[in-house]
């Protein structure tokens, strides 16, 4: 089963869920970041946890991981 996960950006809240799903099924996880953290929300002490996780598919670092991310809609068992 393909399971991905799309957000604009990862944040604690959500961590916990991807870690266990990440755990359960490996690389067919994957959270889809929409976009970079704010700089507004570091300031507050967000973590950017977006470059610190194997399962995060940045969408806006290239045209590729953009492509793959349309892909992956199409192609997971839940989105």
């Amino acid at each position: 089963m393909k399971i991905t996960f799309y957000s604009n950006f990862l944040n604690h809240h959500q961590l916990p869920f991807c870690l266990e799903m990440y755990k359960r099924l490996g690389k067919d996880f994957t959270f889809v970041a929409t976009e970079p953290i704010p700089e507004e929300r570091l300031k507050m002490g967000y973590e950017d946890m977006n470059d610190k996780y194997s399962f995060v598919l940045n969408t806006y670092q290239s045209q590729e991981n953009y492509e793959k991310a349309f892909q992956l809609g199409k192609d997971s068992d839940v989105v």
